[in-house]
């Protein structure tokens, strides 16, 4: 995979994983106030938002890895 695909990935994903923090926040207000079937849509959110974001991190890793920023720990 290039560079600006892993790039273009990573920030999907990042937009993914804010779009799940809102929705998350979202839920929790209304789980709070009231309704109960909240609950399951805020723990589906915040799992979510944490796939997100670390898949994120994982990607930012491997194109800093491809532009030689970081060094692969597997070539030392």
């Amino acid at each position: 995979m290039d560079v600006v695909g892993l790039a273009a990935g990573s920030l999907l994903a990042l937009t993914a994983w804010g779009f799940l923090v809102w929705a998350a926040i979202d839920f929790g207000r209304t789980a709070r106030g009231g309704d109960s079937g909240a609950w399951a849509y805020l723990v589906v959110a915040s799992i979510g938002a944490v796939a997100c974001l670390f898949l994120c991190l994982l990607l930012v890793t491997m194109v800093l890895r491809r532009i030689g920023v970081l060094s692969d720990p597997r070539r030392h």
